[in-house]
């Protein structure tokens, strides 16, 4: 049986001691994001990742800034160690396949497949 994404997705990725919170991005909003992000047929890819992620990623619990806990804010997603929030990225299908350079924070740009579209 297939089941269709929610928007209000609850999923959880566990790492060594924390929990990151996440729900999968459906195509039509990953779209919409990498348009928005798209100016003359250049991607910028790390904005795009970045804007996913904000979305994607929805609460956590055991994570400290400076030694303390640190209350979830969308502000501090781009915070999370790359390797945890690439694994996060991935398991929301939220990844930038195709895109070369689409790291977190990353603003190179890659052509998209009409680079002659502009908005």
């Amino acid at each position: 049986m297939l089941e269709l994404i929610q928007d209000n997705e609850q999923l959880v990725h566990e790492g060594d001691g924390f929990e990151l919170h996440y729900r999968r991005l459906d195509s039509g909003r990953r779209a919409a994001i990498m348009k928005q992000y798209t100016k003359r047929g250049i991607v910028d890819s790390g904005a795009a990742y970045n804007a996913m992620a904000r979305y994607v990623v929805t609460g956590w619990e055991g994570v400290n800034s400076g030694g303390k806990p640190a209350d979830f804010h969308k502000d501090l997603i781009t915070r999370i160690p790359a390797e945890e929030l690439d694994a996060v990225m991935d398991k929301a299908g939220a990844n930038l396949e195709g895109i070369e350079g689409s790291g977190l924070g990353n603003s190179e740009t890659t052509p998209d497949s009409n680079p002659t579209t502009e908005e």
